[in-house]
């Protein structure tokens, strides 16, 4: 099956983003963003600039929303106002489509009845008899998700990834690589344009058959400082059960409470006035201390399907993990193979990177008084400040000495400079439309994975330096109160 037609699928734009005007001699944006602001053209097409002074009450505050440091750097540099008229924290709701199906979600060796059915129509590795410790009704809360991340895993170009995984790493590309912190014999993944004839439905047995390599999916309590994780499975005897071949593992895989926390508050609040879920978005603008004319709405029925979208996403990271542990097996190197143009062999950003083309976070703000449950679970989860892309997923790994996962990279020295990264923000728009029908019952079929690739809009690019010493994002130094100096200045100034 060839993945796409030689055209292009949906295409995603935003607004130009508010530019420096010309009576403005200061060449740094961070000394003068606060005096401006910035209002949308009639047109829609970009954003007209003016002093404050001279601007209406209802004008976009440009600049960082409030005095705390550590903002993502597009809302550093623009505000929240100007992101959300821009499209990239709202957009028009259409409900969440029922036909959420992968291209070959209705194979006969995939669902010979053609079946309709829910349960038939979420990938085996999913379904409910896979979880533990959850409720029938908290399993259907992630139905959304649910959906998605089994349409992509029932695509025959998410299939071939995997027929590569399977592959005999003996059968391998190998590079042989040494610098300070990883010597050796590398495997890297031969994942073809389209899959040999007879290799699709073999290739979807093996996936299927993680439905038992994969003992269980859970949520962890403890869980902090990630979405997920994949462990391996010890038996009551203290042993571990092996996957597919020799020294390879059968696995469980642990995924963050707030998934959960979130679903079922975003429920509880649609059907009474529970107000857990939007104090989320209310509590990290004041602790930020965002003033009212700062702030910008933020709808709820947008925010959730960026929480159906991490959740898919950390299904797929979660899976592809677990998928190498059952089939790669290590020789004398790494534990994971590389995907050719990557540096890190980290498996399950790989995969998300194949097929979204990109790895999409939530800009997270980390500041006192915020909890780390809140700043790395709530925050991260619920996704209030929309998403962001990079152009390279993996452009600042290093090797770190800690297994398994590791980086090659025969262009670059251990102690030069890192190269910028370039950040880009999502429109809202795209994160919905993996749940549209237009996608899948039309867009899916006609170009394959293209259709769901994350837009990386050139005009709002801002590079990012490896710098800096405090919080997530490392902007606005200044503003630490630590009385040191500014450590570095953002790139886009």
């Amino acid at each position: 099956m060839v993945d796409a037609e030689p055209h292009l699928p949906r295409q995603f734009d935003a607004p130009y983003p508010p530019q420096k005007p010309p009576y403005i001699f200061e060449k740094r944006w961070s000394k003068f963003s606060s005096r401006l602001t910035a209002k949308l053209k009639s047109n829609k097409t970009g954003f007209d600039v003016r002093l404050s002074v001279f601007s209406s009450s209802t004008a976009y505050k440009l600049g960082p929303p409030s005095k705390v440091p550590d903002y993502s750097h597009h809302i550093e540099k623009y505000g929240l106002q100007v992101l959300e008229a821009a499209g990239f924290l709202n957009h028009q709701d259409e409900g969440v489509s029922g036909k959420i199906n992968g291209r070959c979600a209705f194979e006969a060796w995939r669902n010979p009845d053609h079946s309709p059915d829910l349960q038939k129509r979420i990938h085996h590795v999913w379904r409910w008899q896979q979880w533990a410790g959850i409720t029938p009704h908290q399993y259907s809360l992630m139905t959304p998700a649910l959906l998605l991340a089994s349409a992509i895993l029932d695509d025959p170009v998410t299939l071939s990834y995997f027929y590569a995984l399977a592959m005999p790493s003996d059968s391998m590309d190998t590079v042989s690589h040494a610098t300070t912190g990883l010597t050796a014999d590398c495997k890297v993944l031969k994942i073809p344009d389209v899959l040999p004839d007879g290799e699709l439905w073999g290739t979807s047995l093996n996936v299927d058959l993680m439905a038992i390599y994969i003992r269980d999916w859970g949520f962890d309590k403890k869980l902090e400082g990630a979405y997920g994780y994949t462990a391996k499975y010890k038996d009551s005897n203290g042993k571990y059960p092996k996957g597919s071949k020799p020294n390879t593992f059968s696995t469980y895989i642990r995924l963050h409470p707030s998934f959960m926390d979130i679903l079922e508050y975003f429920e509880a609040g649609q059907k009474s006035d529970d107000d857990r879920y939007s104090r989320i978005f209310e509590d990290l603008q004041t602790m930020a201390g965002i003033p009212s004319t700062h702030r910008a709405p933020i709808s709820h029925a947008s925010a959730i399907y960026r929480t159906y979208f991490v959740l898919a996403q950390t299904l797929l990271h979660e899976f592809a993990h677990a998928f190498s542990v059952a089939y790669f097996e290590p020789e004398n190197g790494p534990c994971d193979p590389w995907v050719a143009g990557n540096r890190a062999n980290e498996q399950g950003f790989a995969f998300e990177n194949f097929v979204f083309g990109g790895v999409v976070a939530a800009p997270r703000l980390s500041i006192i008084p915020m909890s780390a449950a809140f700043a790395d679970g709530l925050q991260s989860v619920a996704a209030p400040l929309g998403f962001q892309t990079s152009r390279q997923w993996d452009i600042w790994w290093y090797n770190d000495y800690i297994p398994p996962f590791s980086v090659m990279d025969r262009d670059r020295k251990d102690d030069e400079d890192w190269p910028d990264d370039r950040l880009y923000p999502v429109p809202q728009a795209w994160t919905q439309w993996l749940f549209s029908d237009e996608l899948w019952t039309d867009h899916i079929h006609r170009y394959g994975l293209q259709a769901v690739k994350v837009p990386k809009l050139q005009d709002w690019e801002i590079r990012s330096h490896e710098g800096g010493e405090l919080g997530w994002n490392r902007t606005g130094e200044e503003r630490w109160n630590t009385g040191q100096k500014r450590k570095w200045t953002q790139n886009w100034d």
